[in-house]
Parts: C-alpha cells; structure tokens; sequence
C-alpha cells in the first residue's frame, strides 16, 4: 500500500482522517511486534485513539485540536528523518475496519 507524502505546511482539517489512519498503521506495524512484556506512552498513544473516535462522531474536527499530539507522535518515531514508512501487511489487514469507517480507499494516491 503506499500513501502520498503529507506535506506538514499543506494540512487542512481535511487531512485528518488520513493522518489517523496513518498513525494507527504506523503504531500497529511497529509496536505489534515489538510490545510484548513493554509498556507504550499513553500520552502519544491514547489520543489517537481519541481521534478516531472523535472523526467518527464529531461534526467538526480542527487539526489545530490535534497538531500537539500528531507532532509527538512523529517526534516518537523520528517520521520527519524518513522517506518511506514500511507498513506491514498484517496491521493493513487487521485495521480494514477503519479504512473503510474513515472512508479511505486503501492504496488511494
């Protein structure tokens, strides 16, 4: 699957959607394997969480809202040194539901 770069000067609350989904891959592809027997931050973790949960119900969601937690999250994994995010194809599989509950084609460019 591969997903268009996110330029961090163009996003728009629009972008949202994707960003959540790209964080929740990104988590799931990395931590899944590697969690057993550690704990994670919640504070990085859990409002993404948050986030999906509000895009579901929330009329309204600002990036402003979120820009905090989504930098934290990139400083986590050091996303800004990286040009390409191997994602695994178990954590693709394992989150379809949110693809298609955030409607995003998976392999969409």
């Amino acid at each position: 699957m591969i997903r268009p770069a996110l330029d961090p000067f163009q996003l728009t609350d629009e972008d949202l959607p994707d960003i959540c989904l790209r964080m929740h891959l990104i988590l799931d592809s990395i931590e899944f394997t590697r969690c057993e027997g550690r704990l994670i931050y919640r504070d990085i973790f859990d409002p993404i969480d948050t986030l999906y949960s509000d895009l579901l119900r929330k009329e309204t969601n600002r990036l402003d809202d979120w820009r905090e937690n989504i930098e934290k999250f990139g400083d986590y994994y050091e996303l800004s040194r990286m040009t390409k995010i191997e994602v695994s194809q178990r954590a693709v599989t394992a989150l379809a539901y949110m693809f298609e509950r955030l409607r995003i084609k998976p392999g969409d460019t």
